[in-house]
């Protein structure tokens, strides 16, 4: 994710800035209602604290302010991507979730680390029709 964005809808920018955009942009048009929202990143290296994901907002209420400020704290992106762990984790996250779940994961689709097939089965068993993934995956393009 810290490669340059190659893309043509945003200029000279890293797949991480860009990442961090379309968060704020759905956050923008997500209407005022009875929601929960949290944000959890994955990678490795210092932007999570020297593990494999990390817990940037905890489920909570949400406001637009709240979660424009999880997203603010993702500060960078280093490492591969642990998507498996990530799913792993919001497995613990989602322990008292009410309702419906949407659980959208962005991510450059570089390096994945182990499969995360197991651990996405285990949520959907867990959670049922109750449960939706979207996943938003960039196409790997590098600079040569």
């Amino acid at each position: 994710m810290g490669d340059t964005y190659l893309g043509s809808a945003f200029a000279n920018i890293s797949k991480h800035s860009v990442e961090k955009e379309l968060l704020n942009r759905m956050n923008k048009t997500i209407p005022n209602l009875n929601l929960t929202s949290g944000l959890r990143s994955f990678g490795y290296g210092s932007c999570t604290g020297w593990v494999y994901t990390h817990l940037n907002q905890a489920l909570q209420n949400y406001s637009k302010a709240g979660f424009d400020d999880a997203i603010a704290s993702l500060e960078c992106a280093n490492g591969g991507t642990p998507v498996a762990d990530a799913f792993i984790e919001i497995e613990t996250d989602l322990a008292d979730a009410k309702g419906n779940i949407a659980v959208i994961m962005l991510s450059d689709g570089y390096q994945y680390a182990d499969s995360p097939a197991s651990a996405v089965l285990a949520l959907k068993q867990q959670y049922g029709d109750k449960l939706c993934l979207h996943t938003v995956c960039g196409w790997v393009m590098r600079k040569k």
